[in-house]
């Protein structure tokens, strides 16, 4: 049985490459962090996310959340250490 496709979808797909390219590496990246550092989908989509946005930190209460070396992990209780309030 065939699934016939929408005729606006390879339109979508088009656009969408056009667009942002990451929507085309996000998967690629999501698994190579999660064969590389385990965890569940969703630490794994936090991680890969703020890889290919290019951030160098990312702020998690769960010490267990384990990142590339690009990125920094730091809890709520380090922000006061990262950010002068006064």
């Amino acid at each position: 049985m065939t699934v016939p496709v929408h005729p606006d979808a390879n339109a979508i797909i088009r656009l969408a490459d056009d667009r942002d390219p990451a929507l085309l590496r996000f998967p690629r990246r999501l698994n190579r962090i999660r064969a590389s550092f385990g965890g569940k989908a969703p630490e794994a989509i936090q991680v890969a996310s703020a890889s290919l946005a290019g951030c160098r930190l990312i702020v998690a209460s769960d010490k267990r959340l384990r990142t590339p070396p690009e990125i920094r992990r730091v809890g709520v209780e380090d922000l006061d250490e990262l950010v002068d309030l006064s």
